[in-house]
Order: C-alpha cells, then structure tokens, then sequence
C-alpha cells in the first residue's frame, strides 16, 4: 500500500515539470512571456511528436528499394543469389568472349542408314553385277546400286559437313557482359546449335541442288539408258551404220501423256522389278503394255540416278519380305540385314531421302554444356542486385535522426511566431469585442509601427545572445552577431564566384534513356557522351531487313516451262551453230540460274539475319548507318563471291569431264570399223570417239573439248583424231592440265575473296590484353579461317565429284563409261559398259580407280613409258585428283616424256619447251602428295601487328 504514495509524488513531480516545461526559456521576469514561452514549448513537443510518428509510419510501411553487392562471388553464392533475386542479380563477366568448345561438347548422331551395310561397298558391287542388257532400263535393279552410291556419299558428305560446322561452332565464342544462368546458357547454346544444323543443311543442299539443276539443264546422258537411249541404225543412202541418241518417253500406267526427261524435269514411275527379257521399244516405254512383276513399296524411277535418289524411301529396306523379293532376282547372294524398325528415329521409313539430306541424316545433336566450366570462365567480378522490402527499422532510425535535427531547428523557429499568431488574433478578437466603437489606425501608421518593430528586431538580433542581463554583454553579442554575418555574406560570395569561373567536370547518369533523350544528349554532349549497351550482340534481323529485287528476266514468260518446251526441235537433225536447236535448253538454264540465285540470296539473307552485330556502346545515327552500310555491302559482295565460285567449280568439272549432252552440243557419236587397225579383234564395230564441236572465236578453231575459252595446256594436240587406249597421256593430256589451271584459278579466286570478307570481322575483347596472348589468339583464328576455307573449297568439290560420277553420265572421253557393239543388226539399243582397269576395278562401282598413265604405243597395250605420279582414272577430274606432280619437279622425266610423245606412234608434232618446277623452293607439300591432298594453294597469312 506505500506504492501509491510513491506513485503519486513521482506522478505529481512528473506533472509540475511538464507543466513548468520552458524549452524557449529567455529568463524573462515577465509573467506573460513565461507563459508564452511554456506555449511555444507544448505546441513544439506537440508538432515535433506528431511529424514523428506520421514519418515513422511513412518510412515503414513505403516500399524500400535497397542494392546487394557481392564481390568476386563463388558459383554457390551465386546460385544463392540467383535464387532469391532472379530478376534483378547482375554479374558483369571477366572474358565477354568465351570460347564454346571450353563449355560444350557436342556429338551428331545420324541416321542408321549412313552405318548399315547397304552403304558398304559390297553391297553395291552386288547390286551392280547385273546383266543390264537384259533389263528394262525402268526396272529398279538397273539404278539400285547407284541409288546406294549416292547415298553412301551424301551420307559421307553431311557427316563431314555437320562435323566441320559443329568444329567451327565449337571455336566461336559466346559474348555476353553478365553471367548467364544455367537454364539461359542451355537455352542459347541449344539456339545456336539450330542455326549450326541450318548452315550445315544449306551448306550440303545449296550445291547439290546446283549441281543436280546444271546437270538437269545440260541434259546429261546417263549410262543406264533412263533419259536417253544410244541407238545403231543404217544409214542407206550413205550406205553406212550411223549411231544416234534418242530420248526416252515413258507412258504412265493408265495414262496415254508421254513424259520425255528432255522436256520435263523429272519424270517419277513406281519402281517395279521385271521377270522377262525386254524387247526394243526405240525408246518408247508403255506402262500401259510393259507389265511389271513386282513393285517396291517405296522406290520410284525417274530421269537421273540423282532423282531417283531423292524421290526414293528406305521402306523397301525396312521390310525383309521385300528385301527377299529383290534378293532373289539376282544370281548371287549375299548376307544383309534389313534396318531396324525398333531403333529411334525422328524419320519415318516412309520418309523421302531428299528429306533425310535435308536434315544432314541427323537423329539428333547431343549437347552436353558444362556450367561449371562456363562460370570458371566467365569469373565474375562482383554481382549486384536490388530487392524491395517495408519496416526496415534501421531505415526507420536513420530516417528518423536524419530528419528530427532539421525538423527540431525548424520547429522552434516557427513555433513562437505560431504561438504568437494565435495569441494575437486572439487579442484582437478580444479586443474587437471589447469595443467596436474604437477608431481604426489609418494604413500608415500600421507601417510606421511595422517599420519601427522591424528595425528594433535588426537593431536587438542576437544569435549569442546567453541569456545576460549586462548591457555591454548584450552589446557585445549583437557587435559578434553583426560580423558573423558580414563574414558569413562574405565567405558566400567567395564561394559562389569561385564556383561560377572555376570549370567542374560532372558526370550525370540517365537510366533507360528513351531515343529522344539520347540524340538530345549526343548532339550536346557528342564527345563525352557514353551509353553502354544491356545487350551487346544483337541478330542483324532485329534492325537490317534485306529485300532482293530480280532482273525482270527472272519474272517474266522467258523463264516459264510452257515458253522453252513450246521451242523444242524434235524430229530434225541437229546443226551446229542453229540457235533454233538449242534454244529451249538455253532458256530453260536461265530458269535455272534465276531459280538458284534466288535459292542462295534467300538463304544468304536467312544466315545474315542471324549473325550477331556487337557493340558494346549505342553509337550514333551516322555511325551506325555507315557500318550497316559496310556490312551490306560486305554481304552482297560475299553473297555473290560464294555463288560465283560454286558455280564456276561446278561448271569446270562438268566441262574438263565433257559428259555428253542429248542436245549434242559437244560433239556427235561415231561407229568405225577398227578391224584395219586391231588384228584378231572379236567384233570389229566400236563406238570410239565423239567429233568435237568446233566453232570459230576470234578467227580461231575452238574446240569444246579442250577448253571454252581455246586455251592450250602442256598437250595442246587434237586429242580426237584417232583411236586410242584410255592410258595414253598424249589423248587427254590437255584436258588433264587444263583443268589443273583452272583449279589454280579458282582457289587463287576463293582464296581472295575469303581474305577480304575475313578482314571485315571484328576482334572482340573486353580488356587490353598482353602481346603474347594477343599473338596466340591471332594465330588460332587464322588457322580456323584457313580451316574453314580449305573445307569450304573441297567440300564443294567433292560433292560435285560424287554426284557427278554417281549419276552415271557419260564422258566423252569414254574414260568411265563406253558402249558394247556385241552384234551388227540394223535397228539396235546399244547398251553402255563401266570401263574395267587393268587392275579389274569397275568404274561402274568406284569412282577412284586408277592405273598409271604414260605413253603407249597406238592400239595395242604396250607401254613404252610411265609418266610417274600420273594415276589415269575414271574421269579427267578424278585422274588429277588420284595423281601426283612427281615427275613435274623432274626435268629429266619431263625430257622423257616428251621425247616418247614425239616418237611413238600416234606422234605429237612438236615438243613443247617446258621447265620443271624448281623442288628446292619451300613447300609444306611434298611432291608424292596427291592433288586431292593439297586441296587448294594457300596463301601467306596477313602480317600480324
């Protein structure tokens, strides 16, 4: 019960201190101003208790944006930070550029197919060792085994295709000023990897299409008698045999439309397999009349090899009982498995080869991106992110005595002047009440009164004022006073005049300027102004939109099937020169060339619209035009280059091969009688040679069969004027060397252009780096750009070497494929044979086979001398490819070679002087290197600085 008391006093003691509260304490005597200032004081802690409690209730229930900084975090901070601040973590990279091979290891896998045995090279000898004599030219088994060899090389060439693009992905780099998380790191390089399969899909398709379109448009004869039939007839009024080409007409079961390979392209007919001998039809085949046996689900037969190809499934393949069905026709046999339906597969077997190659044989590309490596690599330097949160009592405190001094300062110096508003107009309604009947002071003596309280304030202001009642403390504190201020204006002015001459660089950041503000600031501020990019690669379709515009020759009736077919010639004798003859071939390769140029600029511009353009700054209009400027001119400049070299390359292994058009513009079949030359011989009859065009080009004879251009090489010599052995170099020397000039010619071209479209490139580093490293970095990316450009150059070659020789076309060098005159009838279909080497390898089966050249003596088998190096083979382009420059460095063989060119029957006139290459000049090439091997000549790489 003595608590109360206590209580109470402490209650009481507490009353009587806040009630006699004097914080504006003058230590006046006067009774008024004491309470006046006890006022002042109540109304002070009043305003000062509510301002701050309605700031601590602002700063704990606003909304708090606060910034996190981890430096060089470790990848579980950064995965701890990744999860709780998804949004707004940032990680600037140490390396902006980094390499993908050092994070991503990527595997193709392809179709089964490109493993089965039906790519081996006995099955497709299998398939060939048959007696197509005895077969209709539209049964399958006259195509199979080249149906096998192509695929066999298109699988070998989207392998190498797909391995080389994943090895170039592999040496680029991802560029990225942050970290990436995992999920968007697997997200990109999955993306990239998509754009890898489409080049790589371009790559094979671009010149297969173009190779398949020049041979269409030129009207190759294929050796299977599927477009064309090789005909022996007699010529009575010459009284003499004649040899013709005829085209082949295929009637289609329940139709009575002729489809002719010369006229269409493509001319598709379910394969079927044929139990009987066929009969001469003169090229007329009636579906209608010729009954087939069987049918292969799956297969069909059209015009080229090529085209049966693609047209073609692999359903036959994945069915054993149809597999047993085309087994038994053949008198061999042989152990092969059917594919495996049960293996996965994107593909169905009903799915076309053409769509296979399309897709490269691709099932699948594993992709496996390590994180860890990739976050070694990257090493971020620190990560910063922002967060919101609410009663952060820490704010609240710091907010609270941040504020409370500026509030106390200002409260207590409008307080008393609140207190003493209050408190007048309450004395003035006071004593207006008092006494309405008291004559109002004029306006004037109002002001004198306020002019005089005015001065008295200036003339008593004293800010050290302490309270004394002495008059020469008073005066002291208000002289003290008075210099404080006069100083204080002083110090002032000083500053503010200091400040206005002196030159102060400031640095003003602007986040997420719109456009507008930043041309605003670039023309103010163009030298100093620096706006870092959030995104520093961006795709060239996200701001360049390149639209090509044709020559009207690609839209007009000039190029349509109705226009060439309606200016075909049929039934007249073919007449050099007469451009009547031609002329639906002519306009069907404009067709052509405006159906692939358009083909390669669609798929230029899709692979530049994904190309990365990378900035790490936001540059200005006219910079930015003048380099999108550059780069599009760069592109059509590339663009162009790259069809031109395909083109050409294509265009010179056709021509040094001189496969033999239906059109017969490169020369015409002959059948001489060789028994007045070659003794003891079974059949006498041969169709030999071909007469070459010669057309008249500057006053000169020029021969399609040594160069467009009548250009000579080491064997300038008619090569045509009598019959010879297909080892004999003095036959088809010129036609060896000439294509060796032109191969030069185009890989000095490649490489050129490859210089200049690389110098174009950008080097890309976020930081200066040492000289060594800088020579390591240079010396790996020429040696990818050199990579890339052999590969480039030969895989084009080899394509065209393996579909051209594929496709079964005949040369008219008879080097691969000739015609077997077994008996004299009037009417007859001659049927071609593969050429069998020396060595018993079939032409009809490889491509590659090879015996070695030299000089033999006229139609017979003796050899009077070897030409070292030099390997003959199926095809002009084959023979250079199999062969070396070995006796090239050797004057000694040369001098031979020619001395025995000159003497032994058929002679060559004239020996040329000729000097060997010197063999002591530096070369990374050896002289016993195949031309294959070396690809193409390759320049010194650019100076280094």
């Amino acid at each position: 019960m003595r608590i109360h008391p206590i209580w109470q006093l402490w209650y009481n003691l507490l009353r009587e201190k806040l009630v006699k509260l004097n914080l504006f304490d003058t230590q006046s005597s006067d009774s008024n101003i004491v309470r006046r200032e006890i006022l002042t004081t109540r109304l002070f802690l009043i305003l000062l208790a509510v301002s701050a409690i309605i700031l601590t209730l602002y700063t704990s229930l606003s909304v708090q944006i606060s910034t996190g900084f981890v430096s060089s975090p470790t990848q579980v901070v950064y995965r701890n930070l990744e999860e709780k601040y998804p949004d707004t973590l940032k990680c600037p990279c140490e390396k902006i550029s980094i390499p993908y091979k050092t994070f991503v290891q990527t595997v193709p896998l392809m179709h089964q197919v490109c493993s089965s045995p039906f790519v081996s090279q006995s099955w497709i000898v299998f398939t060939f060792n048959i007696n197509n004599s005895r077969l209709w030219s539209m049964d399958v088994r006259t195509q199979l085994s080249t149906i096998w060899q192509l695929i066999s090389a298109l699988c070998q060439s989207a392998t190498n295709t797909i391995t080389h693009v994943l090895n170039e992905f592999v040496e680029s780099s991802l560029i990225s000023l942050t970290i990436l998380s995992e999920n968007l790191l697997k997200a990109k390089t999955q993306a990239a990897l998509d754009l890898v399969r489409q080049k790589a899909s371009s790559a094979l398709i671009r010149p297969l299409t173009l190779i398949n379109r020049i041979a269409q448009t030129n009207l190759f004869m294929t050796a299977l008698s599927t477009n064309y039939i090789t005909f022996l007839w007699y010529q009575f009024e010459l009284k003499k045999l004649a040899v013709s080409f005829i085209e082949t007409y295929y009637i289609l079961k329940g139709s009575t439309n002729n489809c002719i390979c010369l006229y269409n392209e493509s001319c598709p007919i379910a394969a079927n397999v044929f139990f009987y001998d066929p009969w001469d039809t003169y090229g007329v085949f009636d579906m209608n009349t010729i009954i087939a046996n069987q049918t292969l689900p799956g297969l069909v037969f059209d015009c080229t090899p090529l085209q049966t190809t693609l047209g073609s499934t692999l359903e036959c393949f994945y069915n054993q009982s149809c597999l047993d069905i085309l087994l038994m026709t053949y008198q061999n046999t042989i152990n092969i498995s059917i594919l495996d339906k049960a293996l996965p597969s994107r593909f169905t077997p009903a799915s076309t080869i053409d769509i296979l190659i399309n897709e490269l044989f691709i099932e699948q590309i594993l992709n496996e991106t390590n994180y860890n490596s990739y976050y070694s690599q990257c090493a971020p330097v620190y990560c910063s992110y922002t967060y919101s949160h609410r009663f952060d009592w820490i704010y609240v405190a710091t907010t609270l005595i941040a504020f409370l001094g500026g509030l106390n300062v200002t409260l207590r110096l409008i307080t008393p002047y609140l207190i003493g508003l209050i408190l007048f107009l309450k004395q003035k309604k006071y004593k207006q009440n008092k006494s309405n009947n008291n004559e109002r002071l004029p306006i004037q003596v109002h002001l004198k009164i306020l002019c005089q309280k005015v001065q008295m304030s200036i003339i008593n202001f004293n800010l050290f004022d302490n309270h004394s009642r002495d008059p020469f403390e008073i005066k002291r504190d208000r002289i003290a006073t008075r210099v404080f201020i006069l100083l204080f204006v002083i110090a002032i002015s000083v500053l503010i005049i200091n400040t206005s001459i002196s030159v102060q660089t400031i640095t003003n950041t602007i986040q997420n300027p719109s456009q507008m503000q930043y041309e605003k600031l670039l023309e103010r501020y163009s030298t100093t102004l620096k706006c870092p990019c959030n995104i520093i690669s961006i795709p060239h379709k996200e701001f360049i939109q390149i639209t090509p515009i044709y020559h009207q020759l690609c839209g007009s009736d000039f190029i349509q099937s109705w226009w060439y077919n309606s200016l075909s010639v049929k039934g007249a004798d073919y007449i050099p020169g007469n451009f009547v003859f031609f002329a639906a071939s002519y306009f069907r390769t404009l067709a052509m060339f405006c159906e692939i140029a358009d083909l390669t600029i669609v798929d230029a511009i899709r692979r530049f619209s994904s190309i990365m353009f990378v900035n790490a700054q936001v540059i200005s209009h006219n910079l930015f035009d003048s380099k999108t400027k550059d780069i599009i001119d760069t592109f059509i400049n590339s663009t162009r280059a790259e069809f031109a070299n395909s083109l050409s390359l294509i265009n010179e292994v056709v021509h040094a091969n001189q496969y033999i058009s239906g059109m017969l513009t490169n020369g015409g079949p002959a059948i001489v009688n060789v028994s007045s030359y070659i003794t003891s011989v079974e059949n006498p009859y041969r169709i030999v040679w071909f007469n070459q065009i010669g057309l008249k080009t500057n006053n000169q004879t020029c021969s399609c069969g040594i160069d467009p251009e009548c250009d000579r090489g080491l064997l300038g010599i008619n090569v045509f004027r009598t019959i010879p052995g297909i080892s004999d170099l003095r036959i088809r020397g010129a036609a060896y060397f000439g294509f060796l000039a032109k191969l030069c010619k185009l890989s000095q071209t490649t490489i050129k252009n490859a210089i200049d479209q690389f110098l174009e490139t950008s080097f890309i580093s976020s930081q200066i780096m040492p000289q060594s490293q800088f020579n390591i970095q240079m010396n790996e990316t020429t040696s990818q750009f050199e990579t890339n450009t052999l590969v480039q150059f030969s895989h084009v070659l080899q394509l065209t070497r393996d579909v051209i020789d594929k496709n079964t076309f005949i040369s008219t060098h008879l080097l691969n494929w000739h015609w077997s005159v077994n008996s004299i009838d009037l009417y007859q279909t001659i049927p071609a044979e593969a050429i069998m080497l020396n060595n018993e390898c079939s032409c009809g089966v490889r491509s590659d086979c090879s015996e070695s050249g030299g000089i033999y003596t006229s139609f017979s088998n003796i050899k009077n001398f070897t030409m070292p190096g030099i390997n003959v083979s199926c095809s002009v382009v084959e023979t250079l490819m199999q062969s070396t420059f070995e006796c090239l460095y050797n004057q000694t063989c040369i001098d031979e070679f020619q001395h025995y060119a000159t003497t032994v029957p058929i002679v060559i006139s004239n020996a040329t002087n000729v000097t060997a290459m010197k063999s002591m000049l530096s070369s990374r090439f050896s002289s016993h290197i195949a031309i294959r091997d070396i690809g193409l000549k390759w320049a010194p790489p650019a100076e280094q600085l």
